[in-house]
C-alpha cells in the first residue's frame, strides 16, 4: 500500500528539514568562530614570545609569564619574518 502524504505532512517535513539546515549552519558558524579565535590566540602568543625574546627574556621567564609550556617557547620561531601576521612595534622617539 503506497504511503499517502497529506499537505500537513509535507509542510511538517519541509519545516523539519529547514530546522535541520539552520542547526547545521549554526554549528558550522560556531566551529568557524572557535577556529578563528584559536588562531588569533596563537598569533598573539607567538608575537608575545617574539617580543619578549627580543627584550632579552629567557625561555623559562617567557613560559612562566605567559603561562604556557616551555616547549612552546623553545619551538617558536626566533625570526620575526617567520611569524605570520607579526608587525614590528613602532619605536617612540
Amino acid at each position: 500500500m503506497p504511503q499517502i502524504f497529506t499537505k500537513d505532512d509535507k509542510l511538517r517535513e519541509q519545516y523539519r528539514l529547514q530546522e535541520e539546515f539552520v542547526r547545521a549552519q549554526r554549528t558550522e558558524r560556531a566551529l568557524l568562530k572557535k577556529e578563528r579565535e584559536e588562531k588569533e590566540k596563537e598569533r598573539i602568543t607567538q608575537n608575545s614570545i617574539h617580543f619578549m625574546k627580543k627584550q632579552g627574556c629567557t625561555p623559562e621567564q617567557i613560559a612562566e609569564i605567559l603561562g604556557i609550556p616551555l616547549e612552546l617557547v623553545r619551538d617558536s620561531s626566533d625570526e620575526y619574518g617567520g611569524i605570520e601576521g607579526y608587525t614590528e612595534p613602532k619605536r617612540l622617539s
